[in-house]
């Protein structure tokens, strides 16, 4: 038996033949919300937070993971309660549907056990893999654009802007778990 979802999310990973980065250990639990991004990039690209610290985390060093730090706090979400995923898990591959239905796997499991009440799904591959995740009906979807600066800029909806949009569903996310009194 694994002791934390961490160690749980790199074996299955492995298993599944996915070269994963680490969820970051400041993303500690109980977990009430799972955001699903995109795609970790390329391994040895530089670029993102993930290829330079070879994890994922709201503290990574880059624009999208400080924005969506902000987002979290601002609805009055600790971000231990915050599990970060990504759509396509591993480093390096193609937005395909096998790869998203290979990854849906490996997030369906780490939603399963990690007990989580909210998934948000940032942007469309996220949105994508939905129709992969296997995940109790229990469970809320609460959509965002992407949070990278150009997925806001180019999200609208109803006069509203991407950046409002992302915080709501943070802000979302937040009411659901209070009202299903998880991590009270």
């Amino acid at each position: 038996m694994t002791s934390s979802i961490h160690e749980l999310y790199r074996e299955l990973g492995a298993d599944l033949g996915l070269d994963v980065p680490d969820i970051a250990s400041y993303h500690s639990g109980p977990f009430s919300t799972a955001v699903v991004l995109s795609d970790p990039g390329g391994k040895f690209t530089a670029g993102s937070g993930a290829q330079t610290t070879q994890e994922i985390g709201v503290e990574n060093p880059d624009p999208t993971a400080a924005f969506l730090k902000n987002a979290c706090l601002e609805a009055g979400l600790d971000i231990h309660e915050y599990l970060p995923l990504n759509a396509l898990a591993g480093f390096d591959l193609r937005p395909n549907n096998k790869n998203l239905r290979l990854c849906a796997k490996l997030n369906s499991q780490i939603i399963r056990v990690s007990g989580v009440r909210v998934v948000i799904l940032g942007g469309a591959l996220a949105r994508r893999s939905l129709d992969f995740l296997d995940i109790d009906r229990s469970v809320a979807v609460v959509e965002m654009p992407h949070p990278s600066r150009r997925g806001r800029a180019n999200a609208s909806r109803n006069g509203q802007q991407g950046s409002t949009m992302v915080k709501a569903a943070f802000v979302q996310a937040k009411r659901i778990v209070s009202n299903s009194g998880a991590n009270k």
